[in-house]
């Protein structure tokens, strides 16, 4: 696996379909490449879901970090820049709670109604 960079699940969280597992050696970017390449061929609205999400997670990121950068260094505390992490990871926490895991939720519900039941179940209820 390539340093600092997180690959994506092994299986398709709409379909379970494995797209990659342990006992191969590529790069992680390999292993990217076939998610996105799976999404976009057989979820393409799931696919574009999840790239605004990605972006959105990182939006929150660099918001909550310029905020509580600018309080801290406005206000020369370090109470601000650590109640700006905390205030990140709620923000994060919300995020996944609420949009993410909810989206992955109902794209894979979708999908087993369309289809008749997943390939492998996901247990992501």
């Amino acid at each position: 696996m390539s340093p600092g960079v997180s690959p994506p699940p092994k299986k398709c969280p709409v379909c379970s379909e494995q797209i990659w597992s342990d006992d191969e050696q590529p790069l992680v970017w390999t292993f990217i490449e076939r998610y996105r390449t799976h999404t976009s061929t057989f979820h393409p609205k799931f696919a574009i879901w999840d790239r605004r999400t990605f972006f959105a997670y990182y939006a929150i990121t660099g918001l909550s970090i310029g905020i509580s950068a600018a309080m801290g260094i406005e206000f020369q505390s370090r109470i601000l820049l650590g109640s700006g992490l905390v205030s990140w990871l709620v923000a994060i926490a919300a995020f996944w709670t609420f949009v993410k895991h909810r989206g992955i939720k109902r794209f894979h519900t979708q999908w087993n109604e369309e289809h008749g039941g997943p390939l492998n179940d996901l247990n992501i209820h």
